[in-house]
């Protein structure tokens, strides 16, 4: 199976287990908290610039990566209160 990692911007990855679970017959998927979330420690800023300008130097280290931003769909919208669906057919997408 493909690993994916699914880096979220906000609250913890127990908030995201509906996106996990329509993964998980194609996928090894993990979600982690991001730092200041879930059960890791407070540190860095949690501004969106910061989360931005994060993804952006994640994506311009990891070879073959997709930086998508889903119009539409604000920060809590892969939970499992939220819109997962299209983000796990972006996921889809880029495996």
């Amino acid at each position: 199976m493909a690993p994916g990692v699914f880096f979220h911007g906000v609250n913890a990855s127990q908030n995201f287990m509906k996106l996990g679970t329509l993964l998980l017959d194609e996928f090894t998927v993990y979600i982690v908290d991001r730092r200041g979330h879930g059960m890791s420690g407070p540190c860095g800023s949690k501004t969106p610039q910061f989360l931005k300008d994060s993804l952006t130097a994640l994506n311009e280290t990891i070879p073959y990566s997709n930086l998508v931003e889903l119009k539409g769909l604000n920060h809590d919208s892969a939970q499992d209160y939220g819109k997962p669906k299209p983000i796990a057919q972006e996921l889809r997408r880029f495996f």
